[in-house]
């Protein structure tokens, strides 16, 4: 595995491997001095070298395989072949790099360059910053140019569009982001026309993220450029990335997968998602029409289909017989089948009989929402990690007399010891996740962003997109 690291690296670039090395070079320092004073290494000591923010394929249950107890020549042994391949990673030629801005250069539209590792991301920055409009993100942190900038800042100067930000200037644009994975999940970029694997990852569902984030609905663009950049042939032969790649798809098809990207581009699933299938029939038709909207057409299966949204979510129930059932797929199938088809009379009467079929299992859905809110079996572990934090800052605050202070501490561990919602326990997580330490000042500020406590939270709504019998 750590072999594979290094390699993925060099593939990477010749700085994402120097700094790698380094650290596995601190590493083993670390564990030479630990053994010459015989103490042994923890898990906090590899954490410290290692940190799971900055090189997400080590893992921390690598540990055991990376040293055992007291092995003080072999960490030696390992430190001696790590200098030497420093020693040997160096060089001002970068044929990837070099392809990347001629692709660049020949067709300049807004791209979006995804990299493995951040000491990739600031080398391109320092090679085509002051040739192209660049700007770069690698997790928290985020450049302009040469210049820091917040990802607030980064995310509007490439994509305003998607961001609903005005245009900026001409010198605060970008038309290339270069990003590692950071940006593959939970971002619309779709002011970019092109996205470019510089590094692959293991997952083909990695692949459809990246992609994903440009090519979705909003985009202006009749087509998404996708561009893979394989490693040397020697290096390829080493790691297997596009033969491990080819494998996992082969499976997801066969597995019937909805969203299948590739190194060499998209390849269509055995079968659509259905809510990928009824956004094609949405798109297929005229002008949309308003939620409540109801159709009756002539066909050979005597059923109604309800589209509903509940919380913002979309589900299809199908009621054949008297009896409803929760069917996206089949409903979908209904659908498209009725796209063609002849209209034909509306039973009103039919109509509501099917409507107070699907009543309860609505009515099931909002209850299991609501209840879902809690996570009883295991609720709000981080909660009860920070909770002596909150407590010693109170006792803090009542020995210095601070009685504001004193309050907003009881709300906050109040807060912690009442449990959470699902959207408030990943707001903790991600705080929980920064780099810097945690104290009681950023627990604060979490508390105070989120909703008093005394404010009740509103129900889901739901609402009936279309009915079809």
């Amino acid at each position: 595995m750590l072999r594979l690291v290094l390699l993925r690296r060099l593939a990477s670039s010749l700085p994402a491997l120097r700094a790698s090395l380094e650290r596995q070079a601190a590493f083993f320092d670390l564990a030479h001095d630990a053994a010459r004073s015989g103490r042994a290494l923890s898990r906090r000591d590899f954490a410290h070298v290692f940190p799971r923010s900055d090189d997400l394929d080590i893992q921390l249950a690598l540990f055991p395989m990376i040293l055992e107890a007291g092995a003080g020549a072999a960490a030696a042994d390992n430190a001696a072949a790590i200098r030497c391949a420093l020693a040997a990673a160096h060089s001002d030629a970068d044929p990837k790099a070099g392809a990347l801005a001629r692709l660049l250069a020949a067709c300049p539209v807004k791209t979006i360059v995804f990299c493995d590792a951040r000491a990739t991301v600031r080398h391109l920055v320092r090679l085509l910053r002051g040739r192209f409009r660049v700007a770069a993100l690698a997790g928290e942190h985020g450049w302009l140019g040469a210049d820091p900038a917040t990802r607030r800042e980064v995310l509007r100067a490439f994509a305003p569009r998607a961001q609903g930000a005005p245009a900026p200037g001409a010198a605060l644009a970008a038309d290339v982001l270069i990003t590692t994975d950071v940006a593959s999940e939970g971002l619309n970029l779709q002011d970019a026309a092109r996205v470019v694997h510089y590094d692959l990852p293991w997952s083909p569902a990695r692949l459809a993220q990246r992609v994903g984030r440009v090519d979705r609905l909003g985009s202006a663009h009749a087509k998404v450029e996708t561009i893979t950049l394989l490693p040397p042939e020697p290096l390829e032969r080493a790691l297997r990335i596009e033969s491990r790649l080819a494998v996992k798809v082969r499976r997801q098809r066969a597995a019937g997968a909805a969203a299948v990207e590739t190194p060499r581009g998209a390849a269509a699933a055995a079968q659509l998602d259905w809510c990928d299938r009824l956004d094609a029939l949405s798109r297929a038709g005229a002008e949309p029409a308003p939620a409540g909207a109801v159709a009756a057409v002539a066909g050979v299966v005597d059923a109604t289909v309800l589209v509903i949204t509940v919380g913002g979510l979309a589900d299809a129930f199908v009621v054949a017989g008297g009896t409803a059932r929760a069917d996206p797929p089949h409903a979908t199938a209904l659908l498209q089948r009725a796209g063609g088809a002849t209209p034909g009379a509306l039973d009103a009467a039919a109509m509501e009989r099917s409507l107070a079929a699907v009543a309860p299992l609505v009515g099931a859905r909002l209850a299991a929402v609501q209840a879902a809110r809690w996570r009883s079996p295991d609720r709000d572990r981080i909660a009860r990690r920070l909770m002596p934090l909150a407590l010693h800052a109170a006792r803090q605050a009542a020995r210095a007399g601070d009685s504001v202070r004193l309050a907003t501490l009881d709300q906050l561990v109040h807060r912690l010891a009442r449990g959470m919602t699902a959207g408030e326990e990943l707001l903790l997580a991600d705080l929980v996740e920064q780099p810097a330490p945690l104290g009681i000042r950023e627990l604060l500020a979490w508390h105070s962003g989120l909703p008093p406590l005394t404010v009740a939270h509103a129900p889901p709504d739901v609402t009936l997109i279309a009915r079809c019998s």
